[in-house]
């Protein structure tokens, strides 16, 4: 399956991407929604959703270690070479707060 075409078709649907988009939490517009996808790829909608989403989540590690803090032992050597093409996720993706691993209320 070709990822550059993956994300170009995701990117074109909306409804895959946007929580605030009208139809996100209907099941069967997402499923319309990925078999549109998949029969341009000539795949299932299950094996495009998948794939999505391991792009999806390469994609949010990728921008934790963009804005990690300099120090923190993340490198900024190389980029992604799929970064550029889900950019605009980054206005969808809200990141998580930090868990702290210490406890900070010992005395």
């Amino acid at each position: 399956m070709n990822d550059e075409k993956l994300i170009e078709e995701v990117r074109a649907r909306e409804i895959l991407y946007n929580k605030a988009c009208v139809g996100y939490r209907v099941p069967s517009k997402k499923k319309a929604a990925w078999v549109s996808v998949a029969k341009e790829l000539g795949a299932t909608d299950e094996q495009c959703s998948k794939r999505w989403l391991t792009l999806r989540e390469r994609f949010s590690r990728e921008v934790r270690k963009m804005e990690s803090p300099s120090g923190s032992g993340a490198s900024n050597t190389e980029t992604w070479p799929l970064f550029d093409n889900m950019s605009f996720l980054k206005l969808y993706i809200q990141p998580r707060p930090n868990r702290c691993t210490t406890n900070i209320f010992q005395k």
